[in-house]
């Protein structure tokens, strides 16, 4: 196994972690565990956002 195979190894192994998390020891929903993962992504989203509107930084240079 390459340095791909570790590093899909680990995502993987923290992603499971948290779901394990929050579905077994806060004994939370998949529809919570859903509506958390969708609100980081938005809320990370926007950031990156902003970020990239005040520095001026463009994908399609």
């Amino acid at each position: 196994m390459g340095a791909g195979g570790s590093w899909r190894w680990a995502v993987g192994a923290v992603c499971g972690g948290l779901v394990y998390y929050h579905c077994a020891v806060r004994r939370a929903s998949a529809v919570s565990l859903a509506a958390d993962v969708l609100l980081v992504l938005l809320c990370s989203l926007s950031i990156l956002g902003l970020l990239f509107r005040h520095l001026h930084i463009s994908f399609l240079c």
